[in-house]
């Protein structure tokens, strides 16, 4: 038991297994594009309904989108305190060749 013993500790080690994930790359603008054409209808329109049952770096890379087309005042964000959720509404007379791309650097960043 003791020469086993030795034997599996002097043993090189199995490398761990590698899981290869492939990124989901949302790009801000895109996503602001997207944003946009949810809220052409010109209803308000929740947060958590826009990006329901999507990954992580697409509700990021929304969120981000929201914060800039808020930035450049081309939509309402409606807070919603009893259900920690905010409504969307496009500003009226705003289309998307309004909306300017954000950029980090000169380029559109990427989530």
């Amino acid at each position: 038991v003791t020469v086993l013993g030795d034997m599996l500790r002097k043993a090189p080690n199995e490398e761990e297994p590698v899981h290869e994930v492939e990124p989901n790359e949302y790009s801000i603008e895109e996503q602001q594009r997207y944003v946009f054409e949810r809220l052409d209808t010109g209803r308000p329109l929740s947060f958590r309904t826009l990006v329901r049952e999507r990954p992580k770096a697409f509700i990021i890379a929304t969120f981000l989108a929201v914060l800039e087309m808020a930035r450049q005042g081309h939509l309402h964000v409606l807070l919603d305190a009893s259900s920690f959720d905010f409504q969307l509404q496009k500003r009226e007379g705003v289309t998307l060749s309004d909306v300017q791309p954000a950029s980090v650097n000169g380029a559109s960043p990427l989530v």
